[in-house]
């Protein structure tokens, strides 16, 4: 089975979506994930495919923000960052979904896995951290 993995966000965002990639790539499907370009070389030596969401400058910028450490301003920063890469994910869906073939798993803050879902009527399971108690659990929306 096609499984097309969309993760946008920082390390705590993206790493779990690179383990559950190689699990699923282990159970012999086909893993590609698409995440903000300096998680390429992690996902590659997990063994799945890699698509580039914005450049590594990008996600510096991103990373660098001042605003985005600020509780109240932080949230405009970050969703600048995520609206950007709206487009080219939704454009790397549509190139690369196969009707009929697999599924798209994204996190909670990639917008255009749910553009595509919504245009394009491919299968997406949104999943996103919930604290519980004192660990982190993952559950599928």
């Amino acid at each position: 089975m096609q499984v097309l993995l969309v993760a946008i966000g920082s390390h705590g965002d993206v790493l779990p979506f690179i383990a559950l990639g190689a699990e699923l790539k282990r159970r012999r499907h086909e893993v590609t994930l698409a995440a903000p370009a300096p998680f390429g070389a992690m996902a590659i030596r997990a063994g799945l495919g890699f698509h580039r969401l914005g450049t590594q400058a990008d996600y510096d910028s991103f990373a660098a923000e001042p605003e985005l450490w600020r509780p109240w301003r932080g949230v405009r920063a970050a969703f600048r960052f995520f609206s950007a890469l709206t487009e080219p994910t939704y454009r790397w869906l549509a190139a690369s979904w196969r009707p009929g073939e697999g599924i798209v798993v994204a996190s909670t803050l990639s917008l255009g896995a749910r553009v595509a879902q919504d245009k394009l009527g491919l299968p997406l399971v949104t999943v996103g951290p919930v604290a519980n108690a004192n660990r982190l659990r993952f559950t599928a929306r």
